[in-house]
């Protein structure tokens, strides 16, 4: 499956393989290459399915151990945003630790800013032991989104505004 994957296999076809008699090895790769590859309905159907609260409490794994989610960390396009902030809320409201945490990742991969609004918005529904954490995570996002930005400013631009401002 990966030689086929890395030399040219498209989408259909490596979504064929995950379908249809295929052992489970080479459907779990199908299906590794195509969130890899951030296949929309691949991605847009698996989170779907986490929409049972015990899709979502089979991810709450004790540390190190892998949770069967992991898959999520890969998502790196927006149209999952939706998806993913109605999880976290899910998360929370179920008090699953890691999950939020998995969930929590992976949105701020694909937009800090609006991770920093999502645990603002989501405070009220944050079980109160995990308030002072998740406090730290929003101003933790918050600075590191800054720094960020600060990097990605083109040098001219920050020349610029340092002429434009009075010393």
């Amino acid at each position: 499956m990966n030689l086929l994957a890395r030399h040219g296999a498209d989408d259909d076809f490596v979504a064929g393989i995950s379908r249809d008699g295929a052992s489970d090895q080479l459907k779990a790769s199908a299906f590794e290459t195509l969130v890899d590859r951030q296949h929309r309905p691949t991605i847009e159907r698996s989170l779907a399915r986490l929409a049972d609260d015990q899709a979502l409490r089979q991810g709450e794994v004790p540390m190190p151990n892998q949770t069967p989610l992991d898959w999520i960390a890969k998502i790196r396009a927006d149209f999952a945003l939706p998806r993913l902030i109605e999880l976290r809320e899910r998360a929370l409201r179920l008090e699953l630790s890691s999950v939020t945490q998995l969930l929590s990742n992976t949105i701020g991969k694909i937009n800090r800013r609006e991770l920093v609004r999502v645990i603002r918005r989501q405070m009220n529904i944050t079980p109160p032991t995990w308030q002072r954490w998740q406090q730290f995570q929003l101003i933790e996002q918050e600075r590191t989104g800054v720094i960020q930005a600060g990097q990605q400013t083109p040098f001219d631009e920050v020349l610029r505004s340092s002429k434009a401002r009075p010393h």
